[in-house]
């Protein structure tokens, strides 16, 4: 049994072992080989079914899915294989004024981005000027002016940026007081002063 065995077993597959390590050791043999499986692997991956040809942004301002586009720089229709959801979605969610981000390739050909933008809650007067940030403090992006953004109330003052919820709490009861009301400015990283017009300032403890 062992003869048979090695007969019909070990030595077919011992001869076809031997065939292709003499046939891979030229160096000719390996590089062909070599060639012909990038071949067979372009082939497929430019295959029309998995080529990505269209981006769709949803959920984005015109603005935020122009900077999501210049950030991603695609250079379309490319094949699937050579996009990197992961890596995409990293650049697109390290933008300031993304919340959320969700890349998926969708049938089509179409990669679909949907996005969650974060909203300005306050106007905050930092070294680099006006900024936008939203109810957790997160930037948003710059503000062009005060008169781009009314609606918002403004904050200034040491540390006041980390300390937007508090900000906001005092606006939502300054209600009596926002015709007059200028802003907020935070004193000693600590406390807050209201600040009206005429030069008048409520010190809140």
């Amino acid at each position: 049994p062992l003869f048979r065995f090695s007969l019909r077993v070990v030595l077919p597959f011992a001869l076809a072992f031997g065939g292709v390590t003499a046939w891979f050791s030229v160096e000719a043999n390996r590089t062909a080989f070599t060639l012909m499986v990038a071949d067979v692997q372009a082939a497929v991956q430019n295959r029309p079914e998995f080529q990505v040809k269209l981006m769709a942004i949803d959920g984005a301002t015109e603005a935020v899915a122009e900077a999501i586009r210049a950030e991603l720089a695609l250079n379309l229709p490319m094949s699937s294989f050579d996009i990197d959801l992961d890596e995409m979605q990293l650049k697109a969610g390290a933008l300031d004024a993304v919340k959320k981000v969700d890349l998926r390739i969708r049938q089509g050909g179409v990669l679909q981005i949907d996005v969650v933008e974060r909203v300005p809650a306050v106007l905050w007067r930092g070294p680099e000027g006006l900024v936008m940030l939203d109810e957790t403090g997160m930037t948003v992006g710059p503000a062009a002016s005060r008169a781009e953004r009314v609606d918002l109330p403004v904050i200034a003052g040491e540390a006041a940026e980390e300390a937007v919820p508090e900000a906001l709490r005092l606006w939502a009861v300054a209600g009596p007081l926002k015709e007059r009301l200028r802003g907020f400015e935070r004193i000693g990283a600590r406390r807050w002063d209201v600040v009206l017009d005429r030069d008048q300032r409520i010190m809140l403890p």
